[in-house]
């Protein structure tokens, strides 16, 4: 977990802290609970006598492994086992009942404001590492979806006033895995339905990204767009850093209703191909950042054709006089163009050059007919590609990629 110092204006003297988790962490949180040390009740309370009040799936002899449920619990694993050695009887079933008519001590068996175990709420509190909220105050803190397939791992389906339950994965065919205290213990749902959650809602205390542009997956001919995605959220949204293609840029901020728009226009052209856009950001609520990330692609495929690569790349030395030209453009070429008259050699070729394709008819292969008169050692050879060479639908090539044909 890493922290941040924010400094205090005024007489304050101590730094506050505030600190940071993400969603791979709430997820640890929330499965390394699923199990905890083993543990033996000292009382036998699974066959407890009185209809409608506590009972559990605890006997003696007994061993377990999951931390019990307990309405109005709140014990963390270690406390919830220093209570069962000390004497107290584990949580387990109906304990709500027993908490609001506070029962006595029937036949040894304590109230279930003394028995050890964690209601649900409590539990989602501990794995967001913040104090505990109810269900009605969870929901108060957090965003609520507009989809439950928007939930990611640390968000979580909530039923004010009845239920929540911790979500771990992404939502695949309806249905997702969940972690939940819930009667009589501790319990993981892989893969569970959303139909066996009805009336639950998707919440999230997480940073929301939407509206990116380029979208995900979009193609493209402008080499210079404007990125931008917007960020929303239940409390402050701090954007904390924008990556394209691996490398940190200087966005621009606009304030929008509940967060903010991120935006970047590249100062030089892209080149053609894929390109990646990665911002992360964190949602300050509860004096705790929850920092999350996004990242998508899209791809600029230019309205001119270029060149992608070439070999010998340029100005490459030490190159073998027999070695081939390869020329790699961005769209599917006339293969008529290329020619002596359009791909020119400075010093100028006497025997000429042969020319074959790939079978996309975007890469040709020049092979220069009588090399070892053409080509000199020690001796370097300019390569221009004029824009007289063409798609397959006659537009004229773009050197410099500028958007208009030129010679490269």
């Amino acid at each position: 977990m890493r922290t941040k110092l924010i400094p205090l204006v005024g007489i304050a003297l101590l730094p506050s802290l505030v600190f940071t988790i993400t969603r791979d962490e709430i997820y640890s949180n929330g499965v390394i609970w699923e199990i905890i040390d083993e543990w033996s009740p000292q009382k036998d309370t699974a066959h407890f006598p009185y209809y409608g009040i506590y009972y559990s799936d605890w006997t003696v002899p007994g061993s377990y492994y999951v931390e019990a449920y307990v309405y109005g619990g709140v014990d963390s694993k270690g406390q919830f086992l220093a209570r069962i050695r000390s004497g107290d009887c584990a949580g387990g079933k109906n304990t709500k009942s027993v908490w609001l008519k506070e029962y006595g001590k029937p036949d040894g068996i304590l109230p279930a404001e003394k028995l050890a175990g964690i209601d649900c709420s409590a539990f989602v509190s501990a794995c967001w590492e913040i104090s505990r909220y109810n269900t009605v105050g969870l929901a108060n803190i957090s965003l609520k979806l507009d989809d439950k397939n928007k939930l990611k791992p640390g968000d979580i389906l909530n039923k004010p006033n009845v239920h929540v339950v911790l979500v771990l994965s992404v939502p695949q065919n309806g249905r997702v895995t969940t972690i939940e205290a819930t009667p009589p213990g501790i319990i993981l749902n892989p893969y569970r339905p959303f139909s066996e959650l009805p009336g639950y809602e998707p919440y999230s205390i997480f940073p929301q990204f939407a509206k990116e542009t380029p979208s995900d997956g979009e193609e493209i001919t402008d080499p210079k767009p404007t990125i931008s995605v917007e960020v929303t959220g239940s409390g402050d949204i701090i954007p904390d850093l924008m990556l394209l293609d691996g490398k940190a840029v200087n966005f621009v901020t606009e304030q929008i209703q509940d967060g903010k728009r991120l935006k970047f226009t590249p100062g030089e052209n892209l080149k053609d191909g894929e390109h990646t856009v990665e911002v992360h950001a964190v949602n300050k609520k509860v004096n705790k950042n929850f920092e999350d990330l996004y990242f998508w692609s899209f791809e600029i495929r230019a309205s001119y054709p270029v060149v992608v690569s070439t070999t010998p790349s340029d100005k490459e030395q030490g190159v073998d006089i027999s070695t081939d030209i390869v020329i790699t453009f961005s769209k599917e070429m006339d293969r008529g163009s290329i020619n002596e008259g359009t791909v020119l050699f400075d010093p100028p070729l006497q025997g000429g050059f042969t020319t074959s394709w790939d079978a996309s008819g975007k890469t040709v292969t020049l092979t220069l007919t009588d090399p070892e008169h053409d080509l000199e050692f020690l001796e370097d050879y300019e390569v221009t590609v004029t824009e007289g060479v063409m798609d397959i639908n006659g537009v004229k090539l773009d050197g410099d990629r500028d958007g208009k044909p030129e010679d490269v």
